[in-house]
């Protein structure tokens, strides 16, 4: 599987994430339903995305390893369920 041009290691399970918000209220706030780890080709850093109901991209936040990006994201939501992808 493949987000934003990066490899997907690890998706978790839909469930909530939280929400996104602008500090301009420029857009409404977008619900996170899923998370991805993943990383690019020939780049050793891991990314943690932020995901929509579609499965698109709405941010990242940048991780030396994979479970520095596990701990992030059980910070968010202490019950994640990772699947291998």
């Amino acid at each position: 599987m493949i987000l934003d041009g990066a490899e997907v290691i690890l998706l978790s399970q839909k469930d909530h994430f939280g929400v996104i918000r602008y500090t301009d209220n420029s857009l409404k706030p977008i619900p996170v339903e899923y998370l991805a780890i993943g990383k690019y080709k020939g780049d050793k850093t891991i990314y943690l995305f932020k995901c929509n109901n579609r499965m698109e991209v709405e941010q990242d936040s940048v991780f030396e390893t994979i479970e520095e990006a596990q701990q992030r994201a059980a910070e968010i939501n202490k019950n994640v369920i990772w699947q291998a992808v």
